[in-house]
């Protein structure tokens, strides 16, 4: 397989992703195609295939850390389709509130979509430095 075309499979479907807002997609697009240049000149093709598999294919781990007292943080897209807010009612219900953000009008990758609000939010919570 060509490695150009890796490339070119790659910018395609982290283009259209439908991790990202539709709204934002547009705003965010040169930053997620230079993110996957990134990427593809240090990351096999086939390895990152591998990653998103894994990472669609994981088994849920909530159950093992809700016993350990060990803080979770959400940063939260109210319009992530990946990981809908309805099916995760339950476990946010187990959350502080301040542990939780729901950034309006974002994806899944809210980190991306809103950067400023997301360094905000993690700053406020002495999770960065």
């Amino acid at each position: 397989r060509n490695p150009s075309d890796d490339r070119a499979d790659a910018r395609i479907s982290g283009s259209n992703h439908t991790t990202i807002s539709t709204a934002n997609l547009s705003r965010v697009k040169s930053d997620l195609d230079e993110m996957i240049e990134s990427a593809l000149d240090r990351i096999s093709h086939e390895c990152i295939k591998a990653c998103h598999s894994a990472m669609m294919h994981r088994e849920d781990r909530t159950a093992a850390i809700s016993g350990t007292g060990i803080q979770r943080y959400y940063f939260l897209g109210s319009n992530d389709n990946a990981i809908p807010l309805s099916s995760i009612e339950e476990e946010l219900s187990q959350v502080p509130p301040e542990n939780i953000w729901v950034e309006k009008g974002c994806g899944h990758m809210g980190h991306i979509e809103a950067v400023d609000t997301a360094r905000k939010f993690f700053e406020r919570l002495n999770v960065l430095s």
